[in-house]
């Protein structure tokens, strides 16, 4: 099995530099399932200084090949990263059945995690807009329950003091 055009063309962008880095980030990212960030990699087998590993990570990360949780984090593969690093994978050399097994079981964890994530964030929106209207519907009761206290006090106050 050969690499994809599209693949072809990615591998052809990146340098030997871009590509120990973002092979280095995808292996320790199928190790952990944590993204890899600049400083690991720096202490790692990767002989650069933080900052310069972030470059070629944003690089790739325009690419489409990694993405960020959030903007201090590491980098994780995208799913397309993972996908040039399995066609990789082939191009070297056939992995074993259970290596193939293992990183399509992966693919789709990642894919299942992703629409988890999502659903949990559409869940989270509506529990904030439930606190919301639980907590309207407690001030209107509590205002509510003070008008009715005093139109009692007003009742109990010309009760007591009638009119001649």
């Amino acid at each position: 099995m050969s690499l994809t055009p599209d693949s072809q063309s990615l591998m052809q962008r990146l340098d030997q530099r871009s590509r120990d880095i973002f092979k280095e980030i995808v292996e320790g990212y199928l190790t952990t399932g944590e993204p890899v960030g600049s400083r690991t990699l720096s202490k790692g087998v990767i002989a650069l200084s933080p900052a310069s590993i972030r470059n070629v990570m944003a690089d790739l990360t325009d690419l489409g090949l990694l993405d960020a949780p959030h903007v201090s984090a590491g980098r994780a593969p995208t799913h397309r990263g993972l996908r040039l690093f399995v066609d990789g994978f082939l191009e070297i050399g056939e992995p074993s059945s259970a290596d193939k097994r293992e990183i399509e079981e992966r693919l789709k964890l990642e894919a299942y995690v992703a629409a988890l994530t999502k659903k949990f964030e559409q869940l989270h929106d509506k529990c904030e807009a439930l606190e919301t209207s639980r907590e309207t519907v407690v001030r209107l009761h509590k205002e509510e329950a003070a008008a009715c206290a005093n139109a009692a006090g007003i009742i109990l106050h010309l009760s007591h003091n009638p009119k001649t």
